[in-house]
């Protein structure tokens, strides 16, 4: 296994870490405390963060393309089916550039809500592809070996 490959399921493991942690306030449902909000954004802000940096060092490790920032990682997974379509990231990296600039409790209330019904789906749907992706890479690594 290349340096390349350790690293990039390396990030793969702690973007599964941070939706797990995330999926803990996802569970508790609508019932969340101002805290307990608090909590669940800055869990969506580190999985947001995982998420673009295991997509990124993926189509690095294919030698396809240099990945400059989330937007990049974003357009080019959709390009690639990775993702199904770029509107819905594109709209999770607005939020998560809210919720790093304002503390409004409105806002962080709006944000709780599109965390549970629209960016949460869209990590789990990434995890689903990113295991195939990630099965896949070892069957072909065990052929090549043969």
């Amino acid at each position: 296994m290349t340096k390349k490959m350790e690293r990039w399921e390396y990030l793969f493991n702690k973007f599964k870490r941070a939706l797990i942690q995330l999926n803990r306030f996802i569970d508790k449902g609508d019932s969340l405390t101002d805290l307990e909000k608090q909590g669940m954004i800055k869990a969506f802000e580190y999985t947001f963060e995982q998420a673009w940096k295991t997509m990124k060092h993926y189509y690095e490790l294919q030698g396809t393309v240099v990945i400059q920032g989330s937007r990049d990682a974003f357009l080019y997974a959709s390009q690639f089916q990775m993702i199904e379509g770029d509107e819905g990231w594109l709209d999770m990296l607005r939020d998560r550039n809210d919720t790093v600039h304002s503390y409004d409790e409105i806002l962080v209330s709006e944000i709780a809500d599109s965390i549970r019904n629209v960016h949460f789906p869209l990590f789990v749907q990434l995890r689903q592809n990113l295991e195939l992706i990630h099965l896949n890479s070892h069957k072909t690594a065990k052929i090549s070996e043969i």
